[in-house]
């Protein structure tokens, strides 16, 4: 029956006449009371979308997983996608998602593998710049750039080295074959090991901990989306501040950034892995104490169910592919009982698959506005 009345009308008819019908049926079936209406009185509410940059490590990385993406769609497209291919082009989704969030942080320690040393005599295989020659965009000094930023510099496998400007229009490929591997092949650029902003996991106490050397804690790069996040975080540090992931990796990577040494911002966290009576603590440590001023918060646990008043800040770190469950989030502090303004920072890569998750919601928003319009 809904398939004959409802659906078939928006395969077959003008569409105008589909929402018609849909938006009788709704009136019938559905009470809704909305913000808008005036019958309960909010403060203000600012939504922010914050965009963020890949860094250059994080730039390759994703690219990486994205021609992955691109070939494994070309393959499905000629019908020669092995397995199921909906189910790896989730996985592969969510692997761009993820990467999004957690940049190289969601790496496993590689193996550390010789690489060139640089020289001042040194050129780009490809353009035949040198050390010398090379200058920042902001016009500092090329030497700046390579204390700070070593992956100005790729290298492939048989030590042939290029800028990183090269290396990007060659799609990170040696412009030919070379003798290192077999003839048809083309080496990988890889780049110079990197010098980012680096943390420290937090620790558990034990009676080893004492005696723990520092060379000997592992170190977990900040992801530019987790930078991005702590800024705006430390522009307001007399506010309380929410972080919704749907991750729990992205939040531990959150937490310890909170926790790194010169930032130390005390937090107190939720997810599916917290047990009622500890979940309760944690919200009365977030509402009660003035230092705790962030709680960190799976938005699977924590889009629904939950007064949050006490915050005026809310932070999403990805976006979802159903928008109300991020509006439903927002609401856990955008609510009864909310006396302050209340901001909201959606953060979101630049040219990323975020960007697409962006317009699929803005479609699905206006399909929900014109079906639920009352007019």
């Amino acid at each position: 029956m809904f398939d004959k009345d409802l659906l078939d009308l928006w395969r077959n008819r003008p569409a105008e006449e589909a929402a018609e019908r849909f938006r009788k049926l709704l009136s019938c079936i559905m009470i809704r009371r909305q913000k808008s209406s005036g019958t309960v009185e909010l403060p203000i509410r600012r939504d922010e979308i914050v965009g963020v940059t890949f860094d250059a490590d994080e730039e390759i990385h994703y690219r990486t997983l994205e021609r992955k993406m691109i070939s494994f769609d070309e393959m499905n497209g000629r019908g020669s996608a092995p397995g199921n291919p909906w189910m790896y082009a989730m996985q592969q989704m969510n692997s761009l998602r993820i990467a999004c969030n957690l940049g190289l942080s969601g790496l496993s320690a590689p193996t550390p593998q010789p690489q060139p040393c640089l020289q001042n005599n040194d050129v780009c295989d490809n353009c035949f710049s040198d050390l010398d020659t090379l200058r920042l965009e902001s016009g500092l000094e090329y030497e700046l750039q390579l204390r700070t930023s070593p992956t100005t510099w790729c290298y492939s496998e048989c030590f042939r080295l290029f800028c990183f400007s090269c290396a990007e229009l060659l799609d990170f490929e040696a412009p030919g074959p070379c003798g290192c591997g077999p003839p048809v092949e083309r080496c990988r650029l890889q780049p110079m090991s990197s010098m980012t902003p680096s943390l420290s996991p937090r620790s558990s106490p034990g009676p080893d901990s004492a005696s723990a050397q520092p060379a000997q804690r592992e170190t977990v790069r900040i992801p530019s989306k987790v930078r991005a996040l702590l800024s705006e975080i430390m522009a307001a540090p007399t506010e309380k501040h929410v972080v919704f992931s749907y991750w729990t990796s992205s939040l531990d990577i959150v937490e310890q950034a909170l926790g790194a040494p010169g930032i130390n911002i005390p937090c107190v966290r939720i997810d599916g892995n917290v047990k009622p009576a500890l979940r309760e603590d944690r919200l009365h440590r977030f509402r009660t104490e003035p230092k705790t001023g962030v709680i960190l918060i799976t938005i699977s646990c924590g889009a629904v169910g939950l007064d949050l008043t006490v915050a005026s800040r809310v932070h999403i770190l990805e976006p979802q592919w159903n928008p109300s469950i991020e509006q439903q989030a927002m609401d856990r502090i955008h609510r009864i009982g909310q006396k302050r303004a209340v901001t909201t920072f959606r953060y979101i890569m630049k040219e990323s698959i975020e960007e697409h998750i962006l317009a699929v919601q803005d479609r699905k928003k206006l399909l929900a506005t014109l079906l639920l319009a009352r007019n």
